[in-house]
């Protein structure tokens, strides 16, 4: 019987094959990715929107 924790290596694996480890670092990328993308899309639309709503959207970024 093995004793310790479960290295990453040995880990649950997911239906994609990869570990529970990797495919909660995969998932954590793919998200950083999105959010760096809607930020692009949003400030390539930037002189359409009016400075209020834009102001306030940028400020609502800051915080998280």
């Amino acid at each position: 019987m093995r004793t310790g924790s479960l290295s990453a290596e040995d880990g649950y694996r997911m239906q994609s094959g990869r570990t529970s480890w990797d495919e909660l670092v995969c998932k954590y990328y793919v998200g950083a990715e999105t959010v760096r993308w809607m930020q692009e899309a949003w400030e390539s639309v930037g002189e359409l929107i009016d400075d209020g709503r834009l102001g306030h959207v940028k400020a609502m970024r800051l915080l998280c």
